[in-house]
Protein backbone atom coordinates (compact mmCIF):
# COMPACT_ATOMS: atom_id res chain seq x y z
CA UNK A 1 0.00 0.00 0.00
CA UNK A 2 1.33 3.22 -0.63
CA UNK A 3 1.59 6.19 1.52
CA UNK A 4 -1.53 7.79 -0.40
CA UNK A 5 -3.67 4.55 -0.04
CA UNK A 6 -2.57 4.04 3.67
CA UNK A 7 -3.89 7.72 4.05
CA UNK A 8 -7.11 7.27 2.25
CA UNK A 9 -7.65 4.00 4.19
CA UNK A 10 -7.00 5.61 7.40
CA UNK A 11 -9.32 8.37 6.79
CA UNK A 12 -11.55 5.95 6.12
CA UNK A 13 -11.36 3.92 8.76
CA UNK A 14 -11.92 6.93 11.16
CA UNK A 15 -14.94 7.74 8.70
CA UNK A 16 -16.66 4.65 9.69
CA UNK A 17 -15.89 4.86 13.19
CA UNK A 18 -18.08 7.63 13.24
CA UNK A 19 -20.91 5.63 12.47
CA UNK A 20 -20.69 4.31 16.12
CA UNK A 21 -22.65 8.09 17.14
CA UNK A 22 -25.25 7.57 14.35
CA UNK A 23 -26.25 3.98 16.21
CA UNK A 24 -26.35 5.79 19.62
CA UNK A 25 -28.38 8.17 17.67
CA UNK A 26 -30.79 5.61 16.81
CA UNK A 27 -31.23 4.20 20.25
CA UNK A 28 -31.97 7.56 21.04
CA UNK A 29 -34.49 7.65 18.37
CA UNK A 30 -36.32 5.28 19.51
CA UNK A 31 -36.22 5.15 23.11
CA UNK A 32 -38.86 5.37 25.57
CA UNK A 33 -38.44 9.31 25.81
CA UNK A 34 -39.55 9.58 22.37
CA UNK A 35 -42.05 6.69 21.72
CA UNK A 36 -43.51 6.36 25.67
CA UNK A 37 -42.70 2.87 24.89
CA UNK A 38 -39.88 1.76 27.71
CA UNK A 39 -37.04 -0.35 26.57
CA UNK A 40 -37.66 -0.52 23.04
CA UNK A 41 -34.89 -2.41 21.56
CA UNK A 42 -33.56 -1.97 17.98
CA UNK A 43 -34.12 -4.92 16.64
CA UNK A 44 -37.80 -4.51 18.24
CA UNK A 45 -37.98 -1.54 15.86
CA UNK A 46 -36.83 -3.01 12.90
CA UNK A 47 -39.38 -6.17 14.00
CA UNK A 48 -42.20 -3.36 13.66
CA UNK A 49 -41.19 -2.25 10.23
CA UNK A 50 -40.60 -5.55 9.04
CA UNK A 51 -43.73 -6.41 9.99
CA UNK A 52 -45.64 -3.30 8.50
CA UNK A 53 -43.67 -3.99 5.19
CA UNK A 54 -44.68 -7.44 4.87
CA UNK A 55 -48.16 -7.00 6.02
CA UNK A 56 -48.65 -4.17 2.86
CA UNK A 57 -48.34 -7.64 0.28
CA UNK A 58 -50.61 -9.75 2.83
CA UNK A 59 -53.69 -8.45 4.61
CA UNK A 60 -54.88 -10.98 6.67
CA UNK A 61 -51.08 -10.86 8.73
CA UNK A 62 -47.69 -11.96 7.90
CA UNK A 63 -45.93 -15.30 9.37
CA UNK A 64 -42.62 -15.79 11.64
CA UNK A 65 -41.09 -17.57 8.50
CA UNK A 66 -41.96 -14.43 6.55
CA UNK A 67 -40.36 -12.29 8.90
CA UNK A 68 -37.61 -14.42 9.75
CA UNK A 69 -36.64 -14.16 5.85
CA UNK A 70 -37.36 -10.26 5.68
CA UNK A 71 -35.15 -9.47 8.31
CA UNK A 72 -31.97 -12.43 8.14
CA UNK A 73 -32.59 -14.05 11.46
CA UNK A 74 -33.51 -17.37 12.26
CA UNK A 75 -37.57 -18.49 13.16
CA UNK A 76 -37.01 -18.82 17.17
CA UNK A 77 -34.95 -15.95 17.44
CA UNK A 78 -37.49 -13.79 15.51
CA UNK A 79 -40.40 -15.27 18.05
CA UNK A 80 -38.44 -13.85 21.29
CA UNK A 81 -38.71 -10.35 19.78
CA UNK A 82 -42.25 -11.08 18.51
CA UNK A 83 -43.15 -11.91 22.09
CA UNK A 84 -41.65 -8.78 23.81
CA UNK A 85 -43.74 -6.85 20.89
CA UNK A 86 -46.70 -8.96 21.91
CA UNK A 87 -46.11 -7.62 26.06
CA UNK A 88 -45.85 -4.27 25.09
CA UNK A 89 -48.72 -4.35 23.04
CA UNK A 90 -47.37 -3.52 19.78
CA UNK A 91 -48.66 -6.44 18.02
CA UNK A 92 -51.37 -9.14 17.70
CA UNK A 93 -51.17 -12.91 16.46
CA UNK A 94 -53.89 -14.74 15.72
CA UNK A 95 -54.75 -18.28 14.43
CA UNK A 96 -55.36 -18.23 10.72
CA UNK A 97 -58.78 -18.97 9.76
CA UNK A 98 -57.12 -20.81 6.03
CA UNK A 99 -54.85 -22.78 7.64
CA UNK A 100 -55.12 -23.30 11.69
CA UNK A 101 -51.54 -24.66 11.68
CA UNK A 102 -50.16 -20.87 11.05
CA UNK A 103 -50.27 -18.24 13.58
CA UNK A 104 -50.67 -14.27 11.93
CA UNK A 105 -48.58 -11.40 13.29
CA UNK A 106 -50.23 -7.82 12.62
CA UNK A 107 -49.42 -4.69 14.05
CA UNK A 108 -51.86 -3.69 16.82
CA UNK A 109 -53.12 0.01 16.64
CA UNK A 110 -50.87 1.54 18.55
CA UNK A 111 -48.09 -0.60 16.99
CA UNK A 112 -49.15 0.96 13.57
CA UNK A 113 -48.92 4.70 14.92
CA UNK A 114 -45.84 4.11 17.07
CA UNK A 115 -44.19 2.85 13.38
CA UNK A 116 -45.68 6.32 11.53
CA UNK A 117 -44.40 8.07 14.75
CA UNK A 118 -40.93 6.55 13.77
CA UNK A 119 -41.14 6.86 9.92
CA UNK A 120 -41.50 10.50 10.30
CA UNK A 121 -39.48 11.34 12.69
CA UNK A 122 -36.77 9.54 10.31
CA UNK A 123 -37.91 10.83 7.12
CA UNK A 124 -37.47 14.33 9.03
CA UNK A 125 -33.85 13.61 9.90
CA UNK A 126 -33.04 12.52 6.36
CA UNK A 127 -34.97 15.77 4.97
CA UNK A 128 -33.00 17.69 7.50
CA UNK A 129 -29.61 16.28 6.22
CA UNK A 130 -30.75 17.19 2.55
CA UNK A 131 -31.01 20.16 3.34
CA UNK A 132 -27.48 20.66 5.21
CA UNK A 133 -25.69 18.19 2.50
CA UNK A 134 -27.61 19.58 -0.78
CA UNK A 135 -29.08 17.79 -3.48
CA UNK A 136 -26.04 16.53 -5.16
CA UNK A 137 -24.04 15.90 -2.30
CA UNK A 138 -27.07 13.86 -0.78
CA UNK A 139 -27.22 11.88 -4.00
CA UNK A 140 -23.15 11.21 -3.83
CA UNK A 141 -23.08 9.96 -0.94
CA UNK A 142 -26.40 7.64 -1.15
CA UNK A 143 -24.44 6.18 -4.05
CA UNK A 144 -21.36 5.75 -1.85
CA UNK A 145 -23.18 4.23 0.79
CA UNK A 146 -25.04 1.66 -1.85
CA UNK A 147 -21.33 0.78 -3.58
CA UNK A 148 -20.29 0.38 0.75
CA UNK A 149 -23.00 -2.55 1.30
CA UNK A 150 -22.88 -3.61 -2.21
CA UNK A 151 -18.99 -4.40 -1.19
CA UNK A 152 -19.38 -5.38 2.09
CA UNK A 153 -22.18 -7.47 1.59
CA UNK A 154 -20.08 -9.42 -1.06
CA UNK A 155 -17.38 -9.91 1.22
CA UNK A 156 -19.29 -11.18 3.49
CA UNK A 157 -21.48 -13.81 1.37
CA UNK A 158 -17.84 -14.37 0.17
CA UNK A 159 -16.72 -15.33 3.87
CA UNK A 160 -19.45 -17.31 4.32
CA UNK A 161 -19.31 -19.74 1.77
CA UNK A 162 -15.82 -20.50 2.86
CA UNK A 163 -16.83 -21.34 6.22
CA UNK A 164 -19.39 -24.08 4.61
Amino acid sequence: MNPSEKQASEKLSRAFLQFRYLNHYGRHMHSAEHSGHCGLKPGEVMMLFSIRGEQKQHDGGVTATMLSRDIGIKTPSVNTVLSSLEAKGLICRRTSPEDRRFVLIALSEEGLKLVQEFQDRFEKKMKGLVEYLGFEKSEQLTELMNEVYKYLREKSDCKSERER
